[in-house]
């Protein structure tokens, strides 16, 4: 989680307090950490520290950039066990194992456009993940830039270009399989972000209600 919050170059914390924030153990730690160096993800300096690998030398196209939308906290220490920090760890991962650096990015969802545009022209900006943007002039501005770009978990539906959404019949399938296997009680729980509702929550409840009403179920 610690390497969501760095960005190109910067700095870990020392092993000590990594062990004292995490409460993992030394042995641990080293391990994940040779792990990231081997995918180039982590490089280590001696007498110095370890540090989020420099994207400076890499071949443009080479490099993928991970930048966390509509920003409200989710990339937080206090969120540490967050689904979207867990999402840009396993981007960062897969990146890495495709031969790809990456940098990191965070900007607040209550940011100006042109925060996105100082972000591109001042990196060179190339290639993207775009993570929970939330809205369309986000992408159109980069499709302008000529940047290449995923939009991952958008919070409205994509105009064109590829992203990332949950399986359309995600809900039915799941519901299904309890219907199969003779539940007649079946509850929607679902976290309610007040103000900042995304597509994917209203599509999940109306499949829920859908398939409730299909089958005669209160």
């Amino acid at each position: 989680n610690r390497i969501a919050e760095l960005n190109s170059g910067e700095a870990l914390p020392p092993i000590r307090k990594m062990m004292s924030e995490s409460g993992l153990g030394r042995n641990i730690l080293m391990n994940c950490i040779k792990e990231l160096e081997e995918l180039n993800v982590l490089e280590s300096r001696d007498r110095s520290g370890i540090y989020l690998a420099d994207c400076n030398n890499v071949p443009e196209e080479q490099i993928v950039d991970i930048i966390a939308c509509s920003e409200i906290a989710y990339m937080s220490e206090s969120q540490e066990t967050s689904y979207t920090r867990e999402l840009f760890y396993m981007l960062l991962h897969q990146s890495a194992q495709y031969g790809y650096a990456t940098r990191m990015w965070r900007i607040s969802y209550y940011a100006a456009l042109s925060e996105y545009q100082e972000l591109i022209e001042k990196h060179k900006i190339r290639n993207a993940m775009l993570v929970l943007p939330h809205c369309n002039e986000i992408t159109r501005l980069f499709a302008a830039e000529k940047v290449h770009y995923t939009e991952v978990l958008p919070r409205y539906y994509p105009e064109k270009g590829p992203a990332v959404i949950d399986a359309p019949d995600m809900v039915p399938r799941q519901m299904k399989y309890l219907y199969d296997h003779g539940h007649r009680k079946i509850a929607f729980i679902q976290t309610v972000d007040i103000g900042f509702y995304s597509l994917t929550d209203l599509l999940r409840r109306e499949d829920y209600y859908r398939f409730m009403s299909e089958n005669g179920l209160k």
